[in-house]
């Protein structure tokens, strides 16, 4: 078989069919009910090519009729469109439905073919004045199933379009729409009939049938718009360059005068020189020009990232930075609506991630949410730190998988793209930007914009990010720190209470115990002659008891005066010695009654100590009476006292039951007993080490005290001999053990 001039563009169609075929196969990639639409749709365009090469060739083949071929191919081929579309767009509107009405429609042609209604003497059929027989039907079924599909195919493609949010989604539907108007196209080039039209039409359809291929195996698809602006701008430069050439080649010829070989020669040379030295500035100022006048907006790189990192890079200010960002992104792209996604608590790279909104432009929902370590998009953005689009979630299979919490939230954000702002792959926030105004979808370069500015924006963020912690903190520790004193003031207004309390109890109940102590003293008088042995050893005991109840009284009013800072120090110098002397002695019955041996142990010669002897007795007689009273029978007891340094050193060392560690930093407190009074049977009011502290600290000592429980204990404190500033020596001790 010979090619004849007819048949080389069905050919080359032809092979055209055949790559996209071959493509289909190594591909793969997409679901399986849209391969084979595809691959059926394909193949049908084969055989519909071939006829037609063979038809304009005028070649037959037995049993077969070229032209009977076409129309079978061209209707089957207008219903797995229809139903290619409905699987490119994921839109199974009543495919059944349609498929069934196309295969009675082709039935129904068949029938006629063969002439079955002849046979079966059916028809011919009268509508008003139109007679329709074989011939009609035959030649208008075709034409009404070809029609019937299309247009439901073009108000598909259209309805979709309308419904699409994303710019993305909408230039995938370009691609559909611009598939439907070649093959519109080259159906109507074949019916219109002229020999070279029909030649065409194959290789027009095949550029439709390649539309749709790309469109349906590329998730990343090339704007059509930007498509066609970049045709027309390429199409002007190329006008403007050879208007150029002409220009040089022709005005030196109109200026010069000169003759034409040498105006030509002179004129090609000045081309020459300013296309070699000016072409490039001189077609990019003719690429921004046609940019911005014909499509309206156009930027310039070097000079936006320039700008804006001069604009950010002082910023503190979360929502501010977040003004300045979306505004320079404003500018350049013109955007619907803008907002940065900060990251709350920053990220470890590892563990989840809380983003919150900050809205930079139009209305965004401030809805924080919490990505999982494991979300696919998280790792999407922290790991591969590529661009997001809606698009990709809405149709890419790897996030089919993702959360349905997450997937709804980036949906909600109603954001065309999200850009992560990374730090060593640590996620510091998104940027997120809507759609253009314009309704273009973002270019590769628009992409490579943001991408840039989000990565330039990470050092301003992390800086924002931690002011605005810091602002925080510093605001909760003002408000714990006003707490704080709100509640100091009110334990001092207790304090002062509870004093106020004890003191006026206690004054009060002085005069009582004075008056008890005094028909006490007339009846032990009385008593002595006048009553038998048992009822004075009952007047005996009660005269213990209101003694000791009288020793309570007196601790509670030296405790209030001092917690009420009233407490007054009656200041002479003494001697030291003499005082702790003074005050162990009455102490020495109590300690034999319990069998325990006391002993001293006091430095001779104990330098003047500027103090209230009265006071420091009650400081000695507290710490020495409880030593004795928590020391059981066969312990012992010893009392030492030294100087240093212009310092006077008392302790009170005991083999007693010791102190749980735990009431250690307790012990100096009112109202503490050393031990559990219940277990151990011992009474008082927990006053004592606590008017030991005031007493020394109004001496300006300190206390101090070492135990261990069961092993006994040490109690102490240290008083300046006259003051903080004096300075004294130890002195050698001598131990004196009182016996009994």
């Amino acid at each position: 078989m010979r090619l004849t001039p007819e048949m080389i563009i069905p050919a080359v169609a032809f092979l055209g069919y055949g790559l996209l075929i071959g493509f289909i196969l190594i591909r793969r990639g997409i679901p399986e009910s849209t391969m084979w639409l595809l691959a059926g749709y394909l193949g049908l365009s084969v055989i519909w090519t071939v006829s037609v090469g063979f038809s304009l060739a005028q070649l037959s083949a037995p049993l077969l009729q070229w032209d009977k071929v076409i129309v079978y191919t061209g209707t089957g081929m207008s219903i797995a469109l229809l139903l290619l579309a409905q699987a490119f767009l994921q839109r199974w509107r009543n495919a059944l439905w349609w498929l069934l009405f196309g295969g009675l429609g082709l039935v129904a042609m068949l029938l006629l073919d063969l002439d079955v209604l002849q046979a079966i003497q059916v028809g011919p059929w009268r509508v008003g004045g139109l007679w329709l027989d074989r011939t009609t039907l035959t030649n208008a079924i075709p034409i009404l199933i070809w029609g019937i599909f299309t247009f439901a195919l073009l108000i598909l493609s259209w309805q979709e379009y309308q419904r699409a949010r994303s710019p993305l989604q909408r230039n995938r539907i370009r691609y559909l729409i611009l598939a439907v108007a070649l093959t519109v196209v080259g159906d109507g080039l074949y019916i219109w009939g002229i020999s070279a039209c029909v030649q065409i039409a194959p290789l027009i359809k095949l550029g439709g049938a390649a539309a749709i291929t790309y469109a349906t195996f590329s998730h990343r698809l090339l704007d059509i718009n930007q498509i066609y602006r970049k045709s027309i701008s390429y199409i002007m430069i190329t006008l403007i360059t050879v208007g150029i050439f002409l220009l040089g080649i022709l005005l030196p010829s109109a200026v010069f005068h000169t003759t034409w070989g040498l105006s030509t020669t002179l004129g090609a040379a000045l081309v020459a020189v300013v296309l070699a030295l000016g072409y490039l500035p001189l077609r990019q100022a003719i690429q921004n020009l046609i940019d911005q006048f014909l499509f309206g907006r156009s930027y310039e790189y070097d000079r936006i990232l320039r700008n804006y990192g001069q604009r950010i890079v002082d910023i503190l200010n979360l929502e501010r930075l977040t003004n300045v960002v979306i505004g320079a992104i404003d500018e350049c792209l013109g955007i619907e609506r803008g907002a940065l996604l900060v990251t709350e608590g920053g990220d470890d790279g590892i563990s989840k991630v809380r983003l919150k909104p900050y809205a930079g432009l139009g209305i965004v929902s401030d809805r924080v949410i919490e990505f999982q370590g494991s979300s696919l998009l998280l790792i999407h953005l922290r790991l591969k730190g590529l661009p997001l689009t809606q698009y990709d979630l809405n149709f890419q299979s790897i996030f089919k998988k993702a959360r349905q919490e997450e997937l709804d939230w980036l949906q909600a954000m109603n954001m065309d793209v999200f850009v992560p702002i990374r730090a060593k792959e640590r996620l510091l926030g998104v940027l997120a930007v809507g759609d253009k105004l314009s309704g273009d979808p973002y270019s590769s370069a628009d992409l490579e914009l943001l991408s840039t500015l989000a990565d330039r924006t990470a050092v301003a963020l992390e800086n924002a990010r931690l002011f605005e912690d810091l602002m925080l903190l510093n605001d909760v520790l003002s408000q714990a720190y006003t707490a704080l004193g709100k509640a100091n003031r009110q334990l001092q207004e207790m304090d002062k209470l509870k004093s106020a309390f004890i003191g006026v109890i206690t004054h009060e109940l002085r005069t009582p115990f004075a008056n008890i102590v005094f028909s006490l003293q007339l009846l032990e008088r009385y008593a002595h002659e006048n009553l038998p042995p048992e009822q004075r050893e009952q007047l005996d005991k009660l005269a213990v008891g209101i003694q000791s109840a009288r020793t309570m009284v007196d601790n509670l009013v030296t405790f209030a005066s001092f917690l009420s800072k009233q407490g007054e120090l009656r200041l002479t110098w003494l001697d030291f010695g003499q005082v702790v002397q003074d005050t162990l002695l009455p102490l020495k019955t109590f300690a034999e009654a319990k069998g325990v041996a006391l002993y001293t142990s006091v430095s001779e010669k104990l330098p003047s100590l500027y103090g209230d002897p009265e006071r420091l007795k009650e400081a000695v007689h507290h710490l020495a009476q409880n030593a004795i009273k928590f020391t059981e029978a066969g312990g012992k007891v010893e009392v030492q006292c030294w100087t240093q340094d212009d310092v006077i050193n008392f302790e009170v060392v005991d083999t007693g039951v010791g102190v749980p560690a735990d009431k250690l930093p307790f012990l100096w407190e009112g109202f503490t007993q050393m031990a559990d009074p219940l277990r151990r049977g011992v009474e008082g009011m927990g006053l004592g080490l606590a008017l030991v502290k005031y007493i020394v600290s109004a001496h300006g000592g300190q206390v101090s005290v070492q135990s261990e429980e069961g092993m006994g204990s040490t109690f102490g404190f240290q008083v300046p001999l006259g003051g903080p500033a004096h300075q004294g020596t130890s002195l050698p001790v001598r131990a004196v053990e009182l016996r009994r």
